[in-house]
Parts: C-alpha cells; sequence; structure tokens
C-alpha cells in the first residue's frame, strides 16, 4: 500500500495505491509528485462530489480532467453528493472508460503476471 498525499481544502489527507489499484476520494487537489505515482493504473476511484466547483472536493468536469490525466484503464466516480444529476443521464456523458460509481459495484483487479 502506497500513501498518495493529496488536499481537502486546506487540509492533507492521503489517498492509496494497492498495485493497479487507486482510491482518492474526498480529494481537492493532488499534492506535487502524488500524479506521477499514479501512472499505469487499471482501476482509479476518484471523488467528484457535485457538477459545480467546490472548494474542498472536486467537482465532475475537474475529476474527468484528472482522471483522464492519470490514465487509468477504468475510473469510477464516488463521493457523489445529491447535485451531481441522475446517474443514467450523467453517466451518458462521462468517457467510455469513466462511470459513475454505485452502490454494491464491484470489479476485478487483474493481477500483474
Amino acid at each position: 500500500v502506497t500513501p498518495l498525499p493529496a488536499m481537502h481544502g486546506d487540509l492533507l489527507i492521503w489517498g492509496f495505491r494497492i498495485g493497479d489499484f487507486a482510491y482518492l476520494t474526498d480529494v481537492s487537489a493532488l499534492l506535487p509528485g502524488t500524479l506521477e505515482q499514479l501512472h499505469g493504473l487499471h482501476t482509479l476511484v476518484l471523488g467528484a462530489l457535485q457538477q459545480k466547483p467546490h472548494d474542498k472536493h472536486l467537482h465532475l468536469p475537474a475529476a474527468v480532467e484528472l482522471a483522464q490525466k492519470i490514465g487509468a484503464q477504468q475510473t469510477f466516480f464516488t463521493h457523489l453528493g445529491h447535485r451531481i444529476g441522475k446517474h443514467e443521464e450523467v453517466s451518458a456523458t462521462l468517457p467510455p472508460n469513466m462511470q459513475l460509481a454505485y452502490d454494491n459495484l464491484q470489479t476485478t483487479i487483474p493481477q500483474k503476471a
């Protein structure tokens, strides 16, 4: 497990990378050097609170942009607020390798050979 420094507003918080999986929720920004630690991911779980900017959380457009920079094979957006919009409608606007997470979502993270 590799801890990944990030910001939640002006508060330092930690995300985690475990092999080809990374979990970063409750995040407003990454610290310098964190982005480089996220290359080569299979699965990224990233917070995206709502559609409009927020001072302590990534909003969906910023989360999509960050996910594109990271370049994981699949990205799930979590930590969704009630202002995010209807799940099906918002999901239809996302790039093909990105989707809103949902209750009981399960995914498989392939083991490296």
